[in-house]
Order: C-alpha cells, then structure tokens, then sequence
C-alpha cells in the first residue's frame, strides 16, 4: 500500500493485509512485511491459492510482451475468391507454443 489509513488507532493498512485482501508493497514501505507473511502462512485472501502479485506480473509482461500474428490462408495454384480458394493450402505463421483462438489469432499464453 502507498497510502497509510487509519480508524482511531488502529491501521486499515495492517489489517488489510493481514485479512489477505491486499499485498504489502515493499518498494514503498517495510511496515507490513510481517501481515503479508501471516496472510499466506493461513492462506487467506487474495493469497489463498497460487498468486502472482502485480509487481511480478507486469515484471513478466514487459519481458515478453504478447505478440499477436494472424494465421493466413495461402492460396496455391487457385483463384482466390474473396475469403476462400478454389484450392486452399492453409498455412499458420506462428513461433512454437503459440495459442491460436478460433479467430486464427496467435498470441503468446
């Protein structure tokens, strides 16, 4: 959390993220380092299963950012009528592990 809240005394931060609904952002502050331990220790929250935290995430993202490629019909030897061939040869430009979706969109998963 960047901003610190309050009730009274008691701090809307910790407690927060003690409950598991938020993570304690490190880069600003090292207050919250032993709530953030607690939540996963109970796996509760935000933290009760696998979790990325966005940090870590956008981290990933900015490394290998998504590559969107369209897989194409060739035509060979045929006329090409619009969308289709009279003899189609359908090949997919797309690097090894690539998703296509039904809209013959590859991206990276």
């Amino acid at each position: 959390m960047v901003g610190v809240c309050f009730v009274g005394q008691q701090s809307l931060n910790a407690e927060t993220i003690r409950q598991g609904g938020t993570l304690a952002y490190c880069k600003y502050s090292r207050d919250y380092i032993a709530q953030e331990a607690a939540a996963k220790w109970d796996k509760i929250g935000i933290l009760l299963g696998q979790f990325v935290s966005p940090w870590d995430w956008w981290r990933v993202k900015r490394l290998h950012p998504p590559v969107a490629v369209n897989c194409r019909k060739n035509c060979r030897k045929g006329k090409a009528y619009g969308n289709t061939c009279v003899r189609v040869a359908y090949t997919c430009q797309k690097p090894q592990g690539a998703l296509v979706t039904q809209d013959n969109t590859v991206t990276f998963g």
